[in-house]
């Protein structure tokens, strides 16, 4: 996820050199054009990085309620695993015929 992040904040940078450029190569009404999309690559920006201080909240607090669930019900827990496991392999399986 993070190199996800990363990817797109690095994306949006070499836009905003982009449009810097423009601007600078084409006149005023470029500039105008090349503020507006900075202000708005900004925002998507800022949302991103919304998204992704959301996603890490809901992952932790999933991780903290499955941790008190294997802890309660460890054999349910294990019995699951078995279950995927068991599914997994056989969809694997499957595949190579």
């Amino acid at each position: 996820m993070r190199e996800v992040i990363s990817d797109l904040d690095t994306v949006v940078q070499q836009i905003e050199q982009l449009v810097r450029g423009a601007a600078d190569g084409i006149g005023t009404q470029a500039g105008e054009i090349g503020e507006e999309v900075t202000a708005r690559l900004r925002q998507a920006r800022e949302r991103l990085e919304e998204v992704q201080r959301d996603l890490q909240r809901d992952l932790r607090r999933t991780a903290r309620r499955t941790d008190r669930y294997v802890r309660a019900n460890p054999w349910t827990a294990i019995a699951i695993v078995a279950a995927a496991a068991l599914v997994i392999g056989l969809l694997l399986a499957s595949r190579r015929d």
